[in-house]
């Protein structure tokens, strides 16, 4: 991820995409408050939404089952007057034992405040989602790796 931020609002947005490529939990968990909410709209038949900061890392957590992860950011629109900062990416994952790879296309809405993630927003293709993480698609088919409870 190689992109410039104009503001404190991108930059934390920035670096906690950049911790969750990294795979770095810990990082990631130190720009989340305490009370973030997080909130995956195409996750399936309702928006699945997760409050507090420890829930999101655990609700994070299964790209750990990828052998090699990198997410790109492409884009960032920043919006600092509101606290929000827009930024949209691919994914690419390799499980490292000859299944096929998992890639995705995501728009991530944060909006940051007192310096940390209190609102993060993530679309991404969930039939992509579903086959790495043990969800059916619409075809019926269940991958191997399952979401943690």
């Amino acid at each position: 991820m190689s992109l410039t931020t104009k503001s404190e609002t991108g930059a934390i947005g920035l670096r906690a995409l950049q911790c969750l490529s990294a795979r770095d939990m810990a990082g990631l968990r130190a720009l989340l408050a305490d009370d973030t909410v997080v909130e995956w709209p195409f996750a399936g038949r309702k928006i699945a939404t997760f409050h507090g900061g420890d829930t999101a890392i655990k609700m994070f957590s299964p790209i750990q089952v990828f052998a090699s992860f990198e997410l790109n950011i492409t884009d960032i629109h920043e919006l600092p007057e509101a606290g929000t900062v827009v930024l949209e990416g691919h994914s690419h994952g390799s499980f490292g034992d000859g299944r096929p790879d998992y890639v995705n296309r995501y728009v991530f809405i944060l909006r940051i405040a007192g310096g940390k993630v209190t609102r993060w927003r993530e679309y991404f293709n969930p039939i992509e989602g579903g086959k790495a993480f043990g969800r059916p698609d619409e075809r019926g088919v269940t991958p191997v790796a399952v979401l943690p409870a």
